[in-house]
Formats: structure tokens, sequence, C-alpha cells
């Protein structure tokens, strides 16, 4: 068929050479209208590319999947929101039950231990000492120095060998308390001491008196516990100016044991 076809086209072509004569204004006016025509369908083409150009564009534009979604936009806040305020992990509430629970019974068992260091430890040194047994010799020394305070007082007089009376530095009565504190209570020093001495002009001065009968520690004695912080010294004695027993007692005050009376 395709060889039949061309040959008809090529007896046709002849046909028209031989039998078909153009005149140059007939050639001119076929070559404008076909140029015309040529030039007709380049616009034609121009135009309708342009607006099927533009008809993409305005397509594009206004489609629908060039706009975030609800659900695009919704995740996009929640991340901002997130970034703003971390949410935090709860934990689950067994879990917070439990650490309560130990938090209670650590609590419980610092307050036990604390209950038995204080059934335990003693509370202070003087209970160590109150519950030891006291040493007679501690209440002895304390008598030797109640039997040798007149000398100790007298140092202070002068001329006391000679029978003076006035004190030499001392210029009230409460020095001579003081004098004593080191073995006796102020209670003790002021009734062995008050009626025996008097302030006058500004001068302390020694009443001469009989004192108070001394403590024989080389006779017999005996030393009893009356309560955990005071103990009695006891002596039979034969001195007129006695009831015929000379008792001293002693007190723990301040964690030093002190005379703090002499009854005769």
């Amino acid at each position: 068929m395709d060889n039949f076809d061309k040959k008809i086209k090529e007896n046709l072509q002849e046909y028209m050479n031989k039998n078909i004569n153009f005149s140059s204004e007939e050639k001119e006016n076929v070559n404008e209208y076909i140029t015309k025509e040529q030039n007709s369908k380049r616009y034609f083409m121009a135009v309708f590319s342009s607006l099927v150009v533009a008809g993409a564009c305005l397509f594009i534009l206004t489609s629908p999947m060039w706009y975030p979604s609800e659900d695009i936009t919704r995740n996009v806040n929640s991340l901002k929101d997130s970034q703003k305020n971390p949410i935090h992990k709860e934990e689950p509430t067994d879990v917070i039950e439990e650490s309560e629970k130990n938090q209670t019974d650590e609590k419980e068992n610092s307050k036990e231990n604390q209950e038995t260091d204080i059934v335990d430890k003693p509370k202070n040194e003087k209970d160590t000492v109150v519950k030891n047994v006291v040493d007679d010799k501690v209440f002895i020394d304390l008598v030797e120095q109640y039997n040798n305070m007149y000398n100790l007082v007298g140092n202070q007089i002068k001329d006391y060998d000679n029978g003076g009376n006035e004190f030499k530095t001392f210029t009230k009565k409460e020095d001579v308390y003081s004098l004593l504190s080191s073995f006796m209570t102020l209670k003790a020093a002021e009734e062995e001491w008050d009626s025996s001495l008097e302030v006058k002009n500004g001068k302390l001065f020694l009443i001469p008196m009989d004192g108070s009968p001394s403590f024989n520690l080389d006779a017999e004695f005996s030393i009893s516990k009356i309560t955990e912080t005071e103990y009695e010294m006891t002596q039979e004695t034969d001195n007129v100016y006695t009831s015929g027993k000379i008792i001293i007692t002693f007190i723990l005050k301040n964690n030093r044991w002190l005379i703090n009376d002499i009854s005769y």
C-alpha cells in the first residue's frame, strides 16, 4: 500500500506540474496566505501555551494540598507548647505509694534508734559519777579542809597570832565565803561564819568567839549514803560543846562534792 500511495502522489504531482500553471501574482498570493496561516498558527499556539501555563499556576496556587491541614497545624502548635511547658512524666501511683511507705519506715527506724540512744546513753557525766560508788577519801579530804578553815581565814587577818582581828584586804563577809567555796557551799559558810564577822567603817573584822568543833579523823566515824547526791559523815564525841555527836553533810553540786551542813 505504501508503494501504491507513493506512486499516486508522484503521478499527481507530475500532472499538476504539467497542466496547472500559476502566475507570479497568484504564487505570491498563495505564499502570503500560507505565511499568514503559519503565523496565525504560531500566535494561536503561543496564546494557548500561555493560557495553559497560567491555568496550571492558578491551579497549583489555589489547590488545598498547598495549605497545612488542621492535623498538621495542631501538631505544630502542640510541639511549640511542649517546648515552652515540658510535660513531666507522672510516676505510677503504686510507685509513689511505695516511695512514701519507705520514707515513713525510715523515719520510724530513725526515731527508734534515737529513743534507744536516749535509754542506753547516760544523760551526762554527772549521772555516771553519781551511779558509781564514791570513794571515802573524797569526803575525808573535805573534812580535813574544814578542820583547817580557821587557819585559812586567820591568814587573811592582820597580826592574827597576836590577837589581831582586822582583815588585811577583805572588806565584806562575802570575801570570806568566797575563800571557803572550794570545800563548802555558800549556805554552810554563812551558817558557820556570819555571826563571827563584822563590817565597820568599810573594814571587815573577826569577832572573837568559840568556833565549831573539829572532826577527829583519827577516831572512829561512819559514812552513810542518804541519796545519790547526798552523803553524811558521823562521829560520836564527848565534846562538852556538842550533843554527843557531830554530823557533816555533803552534797553533789555542779559535779563537785561540797560540805553543805555541820551539825553538833
